[in-house]
C-alpha cells in the first residue's frame, strides 16, 4: 500500500536525472515537468494508491513544486 502525505506536509524528494544527449549553448533554457497521469502517452495512474490493476476508483492529484 502507498503512503500518502497529508495535506500541507512537506517531503523532500530525490529525482535521479539521467545522461542525455543535448547540447547547450549559451543562452539556452533546459525545463524539468513533474506530472501526474499523462494518459495516453503513458498508461493511467488513478493516483488512489490501490494495488495496480486492481483500482477501483480515481482520484485527483495535486502537485506543488
Amino acid at each position: 500500500m502507498t503512503d500518502f502525505l497529508a495535506a500541507g506536509e512537506v517531503a523532500e524528494i530525490i529525482v535521479t536525472l539521467y545522461p542525455s544527449s543535448n547540447v547547450s549553448s549559451r543562452g539556452h533554457r533546459i525545463r524539468r515537468d513533474a506530472s501526474s497521469p499523462n494518459f495516453p502517452r503513458f498508461d493511467v495512474n488513478p493516483t488512489a494508491g490501490e494495488p495496480i490493476g486492481q483500482e477501483r476508483r480515481r482520484a485527483t492529484a495535486h502537485n506543488i513544486v
